[in-house]
């Protein structure tokens, strides 16, 4: 039922409150012999919400049926811890216990295996896997809350419900008693009953008065005659037997309503149980109540081999539903074979290992459905009920019948056996015989088909041989074509290069009669000199730059030396700086701005003076001293009068201190303790060590004090090494700004000795410009003679580049010319290789083709030869022989064992015909324990005995969804790991008691819960589900078997749709469904009539005097005459031989209102008396999942009124139930014009308007004088 589980066994840490701890000490002494008592404890641990500092906290409820020693202990009371995440572990915040009945397992919570650790850290985490299911858990309070605000919509029919079961016991005087033949019914007439009780006693509890026990359920009331019929349980009907229920004690009957009660109670408890998480599916919720449920997909399906034969749409709902995981939803119209579909899952199922429960709202469904699984021996069926209610089909696998029918089939499959013994050996010596025969044949084909396969190898090895020889000669075909290729190609590509060679050589030949070199050296001496002069007239003229660059750095000298002295006089001031302002003075000084790291210390110097002020004040270093004395002496005499008290195991020592404090608040609080001391009260306790409230409430104060003194302590030792840790945080400071002083001195000790020397130079470059300048005339002239020179050094220069790449040219030039007679000679030698290896590869080429030639006429001889493999044949015959093999095999066991296996079937069969009562009760135990099939209704898997026998089910079918109300679907919901739904929304919603739905609607108030009702009346949650859920879990069955293919058409347009079509499956509908009746009205090829009624004052519907419902008198009439004609007809066609002697037509005739249903059965019962035909009458809605040969359909309705009211006969689910019942032959009788012209709903017009197009297409609309005959 958990929804998860983790398989690890888990380590946690574990702190306890004193809460926890309280609570565990109340079951043990403590908490360590609690958690001492197993090495590790099975848990389910269930989310709840955060508490107020936001921590998450959980529940850890302790298995009392695994936890062996717990439930000693407890005596099954269910152990709680509470806890929340600190860390790496949890802390408990509370522990209690709960009742016996407190549910442990439930789809919200974690099973785990834990081993708690107490006390201090010990680095152990929680695995990181189980930390996520933790957080992956939902919070219980929330899904329980959600689970309730939404299953509040239900509540609806559990009122209708109530409202039919709170009625009070009838009671009344028996006249007399009749009983069946097979006692298991009886007949009472009673008086003394009030008129209005006649119309609620169908389904009550009757019991006479004496008796201690029910005698049955009423199933017939008939207040005309007086009588009542009951179907009696098994007490009543030993009773019967006994004394045929005459005399005094049987002479007061007392009917009662008890059994309705206990239904509503169980549907409660559903409630409840969902709430609670206790559905054996975690997904169940949001299945129920999600608008879109997520289910888990499966694509990959696994084959199937089915029990029976399937049509197509049949085999995808039962692979559907085998391979889904959570939810399958089958819809099934009317005659589509959904029990078959049901009991092949069962089939499956059981193949599977699964155990699985079949259920439904009524019993019929689940003994059809469990009546298709009677020829399978691997299926055990156990049907769970009240006999009374369970067909007879159903009853054999009731529980106490279950062994005597085990037996009785094993007997009768034993003696069938027993009797084919006497042949048995002679049929195995016969089959053995043939079997060696067909051995020796095979034997012989198989020694032929080797040599064959011999000769076939070699051939294919020749051939592969002579395929390889041919690709290899092939490739050096391919290979050889492509060298004379490129042979081609090198030869034309140095033909060309020649020619272009040839052509170079008389170009660089040219190009050198015309390069010509001059003298170099002597323009290279010139340009020298040249340069010389031209830098020195250069600097001349940079005189003023040169003095001004003296200067700055004269400027930058002089700066350098003042920073210096101005270091070393802060260096001397820094040793006697004792206050933190001084400092950032002398700072500000020298402009010194601090580093990054320089500055964040002295933000948190700061700081920590300012929270030293802001706590000590102007105190000095020797109070606060004096107060740690003062506070260590107060523990001292606390500590040791707890200790005369023996009081001084509570005492709590914290770690640290929970706030700061100013000395005067110490200094109260030891003065404060020392005055508690001192009072007289106080004094009178202490004096005596004996116990008292007084004493204890005392001790407790002065362990709190001692509490308190220790955190008072812990702050002053914390202050007081926080201002030293000040001071050495200044002292700190002081030094590293001493060291970055001496390196910034040294970096300009090092900076003005760069200076001087930079000074030095550019003095001296000075000096020789000033000399050259008092040489030289104005610096104009100066000027002038500097570009001359400049200009004539250009010219030199530019001569001596051209006559450099003039030598470079002709050293190229040369070089080049000696490479081209090279590359010229490489050439022509080239050229001679390539025409001799053209002519060698022509002479491979003719080589290779022959060879070529000579293997493609090999290959196409071993390739004919090869045509015919025997290898396939050898296949084959080494299965058929290993098949034989095996089956000679068992025949030759079967032959040994025959003897042996006639003894054990015969010790076997007289064991079982001699067993005694105690044998067949051990057989019915066996057999109930390995049952795998389990049948029952819907309310009936809620009771407690069922409940606790069979808790959980793999797989869940429940069939009919459509007919049961969503509390009792729920039940059986529950209880499935995997739940299969088989119903049809196109058909009519549940009854309710004995009305429909919308007629109790009508009755209830305008509030929320008749708003949900309406809607699940409108969608119910099957349809959700179908129209919601992926293709992958869902599918409607498409081929009906049920009704003739014309009767079929009037009921298409409900479910041609969404990509889905009904077809009819009967191979010859003609053949199948014929009725072989004809009448004025009907010909023997009709399947579909419409008898129309004229839409005229004689015609229109009455209501009884005092009531609701409605009746028509006319069509009645047409009814009964329809009935006198279908006897006659069955009749004629009998001595026609076209029907059987003795058939009875079974005939239906229902109606959308019970008052024109109660004015046919007084029809039929008393006035028509017919030999031919069975009758069942109903209303439409008690008529759903049933079918009749012929069914007549009264619509009833039929007015002038100007609202065109048709009442229920509006729904479209009401009107295909009605269409849906005829196998053979459908008749309607009614006004096509009120139905088709009057609703004022669109929908309504057009939905019966294709009915009766339907219907005359098939030539079947009738008037009341029209004869087709």
């Amino acid at each position: 039922m958990n929804r998860h589980t983790f398989e690890e066994t888990v380590k946690c840490e574990l702190t306890m409150t004193t809460s926890a701890r309280n609570g565990i000490e109340k079951i043990t002494k403590d908490e360590h012999a609690f958690f001492a008592m197993q090495k590790s404890f099975y848990v389910h641990i269930e989310k709840r919400p955060e508490n107020q500092q936001g921590s998450q906290a959980f529940s850890f409820f302790f298995d009392p049926e695994e936890n062996v020693k717990l439930k000693d202990l407890l005596d099954g009371r269910v152990p709680v811890l509470e806890c929340i995440v600190k860390n790496d572990g949890f802390l408990a915040t509370g522990f209690h216990v709960r009742g016996k009945r407190e549910p442990v397992a439930t789809n919200r919570r974690l099973r785990a295996t834990m081993k708690f650790k107490l006390g201090k850290s010990s680095g152990i985490s929680l695995p990181i896997d189980f930390a996520t299911l933790l957080r992956e858990l939902p919070i219980a309070e929330e899904r329980s809350e959600y689970v309730k605000k939404r299953i509040g919509g239900w509540e609806g029919y559990l009122r209708i419900m109530e409202k039919n079961a709170d009625v009070e016991d009838i009671h009344a005087r028996v006249k007399s008693v009749s009983l069946s033949e097979d006692f298991r019914q009886a007949s009472i007439r009673i008086e003394g009953l009030p008129g209005k009780a006649w119309r609620t006693l169908i389904g009550f509890s009757a019991k006479f008065a004496s008796m201690t026990y029910d005698l049955g359920n009423v199933i017939n009331a008939d207040k005309k005659t007086n009588r009542i019929d009951v179907e009696l349980k098994n007490n009543a009907i030993q009773s019967a037997r006994k004394t045929g229920l005459l005399g005094k004690d049987f002479e007061s009957i007392v009917f009662s309503n008890f059994a309705e009660l206990s239904q509503v109670r169980r549907l409660r408890r559903g409630f409840k149980d969902l709430q609670d998480g206790l559905a054996a599916n975690a997904n169940l919720e949001k299945v129920l109540f999600e608008e879109r449920p997520v289910v888990k997909i499966t694509n990959r399906r696994e084959p199937l081999e089915f029990e029976t034969s399937l049509n197509e749409f049949q085999q995808e709902a039962v692979n559907g539903a085998m391979n889904a995981n959570d939810l399958y939803v089958i819809q099934g119209p009317p005659g589509t074979g959904k029990t078959t579909v049901i009991s092949e899952i069962c089939n499956q199922a059981v193949k599977a290992g699964l155990r699985t429960l079949v259920a439904s709202q009524a019993n019929l469904a689940v003994d059809n459905a469990l009546g298709r699984l009677l020829n399978n021996q691997d299926i055990r069926i156990l049907r769970y009920g009240r006999t009374e209610s369970i067909e007879e089909e159903g009853r054999k696998f009731i529980e106490e019948n279950v062994a005597e029918h085990w037996r009785t089939q094993t007997l009768e499959a034993m003696e069938t056996q027993l009797k084919q013994h006497s042949q048995l050996e002679s049929t195995l010596l016969t089959e053995e015989e043939a079997l060696q025969q067909k051995s020796t044949v095979l034997l012989e084909q198989r020694s032929k088909l080797l040599e064959q396969q011999k000769q076939w190898t070699e051939d294919n090895e020749k051939l592969r041989t002579i395929e390889q020889e041919m690709k290899e000669v092939q490739l050096k075909k391919q290979e050889l074509q492509l060298a004379v290729e490129k042979n081609i190609t090198e030869k034309k590509s140095s033909e060309h290069k020649l020619e272009e060679t040839i052509h170079e050589i008389k170009r660089l030949e040219n190009l050198l009669t015309g390069i010509s070199t001059a003298n170099r050296s002597e323009l290279e001496s010139e340009r020298t000199q040249l340069k010389e002069r031209i830098e020195l007239l250069k600097t001349s003229q940079s005189l003023a730059e040169m003095v001004a660059q003296v200067d700055k750095l004269q400027t930058s000298i002089d700066d350098a030396i003042a920073r210096s002295e101005s270091y070393q006089s802060a260096l001397t001031k820094l040793t006697t700086i004792g206050k933190l302002n001084d400092l950032k003075d002398l700072l500000d000084q020298v402009e010194f701005v601090p580093p990054p790291e320089l500055d964040h210390k002295m933000t948190e110097l700061i700081r920590q003076i300012d929270r030293i002020q802001e706590v000590g004040g102007e105190e000095s270093f020797t109070a606060w001293s004096d107060t740690v004395a003062r506070v260590d002496k107060a523990i001292i005499t606390l500590t040791k009068i707890l200790e005369e008290h023996q009081f001084h195991n509570r005492i709590r020592i914290p770690k640290g201190f929970r706030n700061r404090h100013s000395l005067q608040s110490i200094q109260e609080t030891v003065s404060r303790v020392g005055r508690y001391l001192v009072q007289p009260s106080v004094k009178k306790t202490l004096s005596t060590t004996s116990f008292s409230v007084e004493s204890y409430d005392c001790l407790e104060n002065l362990t709190k004090a001692v509490g308190l003194l220790h955190d008072r302590k812990n702050f002053i030792s914390a202050f007081l090494l926080e201002a030293q840790s000040t001071t050495s945080l200044f002292e700190d400071i002081k030094k590293k700004i001493t060291d970055v002083f001496n390196e910034n001195l040294s970096t300009l000790t090092a900076k003005q000795k760069g200076l001087q020397s930079q000074f030095d130079q550019v003095n001296g470059q000075l000096s020789e410009v000033q000399h050259l300048s008092e040489e030289t005339s104005s610096p104009e002239v100066i000027a002038k003679v500097l570009s001359e020179l400049e200009v004539s050094h250009e010219s030199i220069s530019k001569t001596i580049q051209e006559i450099l790449e003039t030598e470079n040219t002709l050293k190229v030039t040369e070089k080049n010319l000696e490479n081209a007679h090279e590359q010229r000679e490489t050439i022509e030698d080239s050229i001679q290789s390539s025409s001799n290896q053209a002519s060698e590869q022509s002479e491979r080429m003719n080589v290779l083709d022959s060879m070529l030639t000579e293997k493609l006429m090999l290959e196409e001889t071993l390739t004919q030869s090869l045509l015919n493999d025997p290898a396939p044949l050898l296949t084959e015959i080494a299965q058929a022989e290993k098949e034989l093999e095996q089956q000679l095999e068992i025949v030759t066991k079967q032959l040994a064992n025959v003897p042996a296996i006639q003894s054990v079937q015969k010790t076997w069969h007289q064991m079982l015909t001699d067993a005694s009562p105690y044998d067949l009760d051990e057989i019915r135990k066996l057999y109930v324990k390995h049952a795998n099939v389990i049948g029952t209704t819907c309310v009936a898997s809620a009771r407690k005995e069922f409940v606790e026998e069979y808790p959980v089910f793999d797989l869940v079918i429940i069939d009919e969804v459509s007919k049961a109300t969503p509390p009792e679907l729920l039940l059986p919901m529950l209880k499935g790991k995997k739940i299969i739904l088989v119903g049809d929304h196109h058909q009519l919603p549940p009854l309710v008691g004995q009305e429909t739905m919308e007629e109790f609607l009508e009755e209830m108030p305008d509030d929320e819960q008749k708003k949900d009702m309406e809607r699940l009346l409108k969608e119910s949650l099957f349809e959700r589900l179908f129209r919601t859920l992926p293709k992958q879990n869902k599918t409607m069955l498409g081929i009906q078997y049920r009704m003739h293919e014309r009767i079929m058409k009037s009921i298409t347009p409900f479910y041609n749709e969404n990509g889905y079509e009904l077809i009819c499956g009967l191979p010859d509908s003609d053949a199948a469904r014929a009725h072989h009746l004809e009448t004025n009205l009907i010909r023997s090829d009709d399947h579909l009539l419409w008898i129309d009624q004229p839409n005229t004052p004689d015609f229109y519907e009455a209501k009884p005097k005092g009531g609701t419902s409605r009746y028509n008198e006319s069509e009645l009439s047409t009814i009964r005459n329809m009935i006198q004609d279908l006897d006659q007809a069955t009749e004629k066609a009998i001595e026609q031989g076209k029907l059987p002697v003795n058939t009875k037509k079974q005939v239906g005739v229902i109606s959308f209102y019970g008052e024109q249903v109660k004015r046919i059965n007084q029809l039929i019962q008393e006035e028509l008396r017919t030999d031919h035909l069975t009758f069942r009458t109903g209303s439409v809605d008690k008529f759903q999942g049933m079918e009749m040969d012929i069914i007549i359909v009264s619509f009833v309705r039929n007015h002038g009124e100007a609202s065109g009211e048709i009442g229920f006969a509006k729904d479209y689910r009401r009107l295909n139930v009605a269409l849906s019942r005829a196998k053979e032959l459908l008749i309607i009788v009614g006004s096509s014009s009120m139905f088709i012209n009057k609703p004022k709903s669109k929908t309504t017009r057009g939905m019966y308007q294709k009915l009766y197009d339907e219907i005359s297409s098939q030539s079947g609309i009738r008037t009341l004088n029209e004869s087709v005959t």
